[in-house]
């Protein structure tokens, strides 16, 4: 049997311990003799993690009071309290703080660190959408836990799909929990999404949503949603959550957040009470629980010892390969699911080189839209590649277009850019592509390359 499996055996066997030591101490759990039942369903979430595992800023050389080897204290002391709690991470934890840089091992490190947590499910965020598909598969192959990631190989195993969004039923207690997902990606019109929540509603007791949609569609593009069926969904889980936000108040559901980067925990208690067969939720509890104080959990930080050094030593170098030719200082404007990480490799300098030049505060906090200044930028005298791989002569980026075409027709690469990214912007397969394009490596496209998106 694996460590996973012995360590869910052990969560079973803690489950059964409780409920007999339940029966034992009230002699029953019965509330009277009207044959109700009641139960509670303990619910964890981590979210907008950016890739910080060990408590330790990086970039700027200096360690925190946050991160997951922090946030893995107290998810074990709750787990010692309700060995049935349900762990959930609601995105954007695998780029920031040079964990992008561990993509191309064997095995990606949060994704280790999410399975000796035991997490249950974990939702893609931006930053997963915008690793590429390789990223995205790997983490789909290697999670213990539920993963609901867009495409053809998401439904599979327990995720399950309906009405384009995905979820999972999980039994817990006796009780029948579906945990539905909407990422980025997801595009369903309200009548269809209400039309899923009532199918879910024959399946399930109770009904948990996960959401995480990006910049200014959190708050104000969920309202809608979340007033209309507010009768359907008893507690929802919001990720891409600021600092600071502040739930609408048009918001007719239950809704935890959880601190960014490890910092705090979101945790929701649902109270439910069993009559006839059917169970009903009585009582929500919600509440933040701050890392601050909690002790790094002495397991991950043995398991990831090495990463933590590694992730010191790159930075301390240079990220990215050597350019041969100077075009000074340069700007760069940041697109969605964009890292410092990948930007200074693109370009040849280092992540503390752009911090001091544009004065960042926070280096895992760049938004859509803004301007660096690339200093002392370099590219390759025959062209640039935009992802891994090996430097080739790019093609004239500012050949015209054929007879016949707009300029919505092509789209020039940028730093950064993956084929999956440019498709999803695009409404195209990385394969049309490809086959548009005549692209002989998908993995090798070049900054400054001019990419047909249409078919016309």
């Amino acid at each position: 049997m694996t460590g996973y499996g012995i360590r869910k055996l052990v969560r079973a066997l803690l489950s059964v311990l409780t409920a007999f030591l339940l029966v034992l101490c009230t002699g029953a759990v019965y509330a009277d003799a009207a044959d109700v039942r009641t139960a509670k369903l303990t619910i964890l979430q981590t979210g907008d993690l950016h890739g910080m595992l060990w408590a330790y800023d990086y970039t700027a050389d200096t360690e925190t009071d946050y991160g997951l080897t922090k946030a893995a204290t107290i998810i074990k002391n709750e787990r010692a309290r309700d060995p049935d709690l349900i762990l959930l991470d609601t995105g954007d934890f695998i780029q920031g703080n040079f964990q992008s840089a561990f993509w191309d091992e064997e095995k990606i490190p949060m994704i280790e660190a999410m399975n000796l947590l035991d997490y249950d499910v974990i939702l893609a965020g931006g930053q997963e959408l915008g690793a590429g598909s390789e990223v995205m598969e790997k983490i789909r192959m290697q999670a213990e836990a539920s993963v609901f990631l867009p495409g053809k190989a998401a439904a599979e195993g327990d995720v399950l799909e309906k009405n384009g969004v995905m979820y999972r039923i999980a039994e817990v207690k006796g009780i029948r929990a579906a945990i539905f997902g909407w990422n980025p990606d997801s595009d369903l019109e309200q009548e269809e999404f209400g039309s899923f929540l009532t199918e879910l509603e024959s399946e399930a007791d109770v009904i948990i949503g996960l959401v995480h949609v990006g910049d200014g569609q959190t708050g104000a593009g969920w309202s809608e949603y979340a007033s209309r069926y507010a009768d359907k969904i008893d507690v929802l889980f919001l990720g891409h959550v600021p600092e600071g936000f502040a739930i609408p108040e048009d918001y007719q559901i239950p809704v935890v957040t959880a601190g960014e980067k490890g910092s705090a925990l979101g945790k929701c208690v649902l109270t439910l009470e069993e009559k006839g067969g059917e169970w009903e939720v009585t009582q929500t509890a919600v509440s933040k629980l701050s890392v601050t104080d909690a002790a790094p959990d002495g397991e991950m930080l043995s398991a990831m010892e090495e990463v933590h050094k590694e992730s010191l030593a790159l930075s301390d170098a240079m990220i990215g390969r050597t350019r041969k030719e100077s075009l000074g200082e340069v700007e760069y404007v940041v697109k969605s699911g964009d890292v410092l990480g990948i930007i200074a490799r693109e370009f040849g300098v280092s992540v503390q080189e752009i911090v001091r030049a544009n004065q960042i505060e926070d280096a895992d906090r760049i938004m859509a839209g803004q301007i660096l200044v690339i200093p002392a930028a370099q590219a390759a005298e025959e062209g640039v590649v935009a992802v891994s791989g090996t430097a080739v002569s790019a093609p004239d980026a500012a050949a015209a277009g054929e007879e016949g075409e707009t300029p919505d027709d092509y789209y020039i690469v940028k730093a950064g850019d993956t084929l999956s990214e440019i498709g999803l912007r695009y409404g195209c397969s990385v394969d049309d592509l490809v086959k548009w394009n005549e692209i002989e490596d998908a993995n090798q496209i070049l900054i400054g390359s001019r990419l047909k998106v249409t078919e016309a």
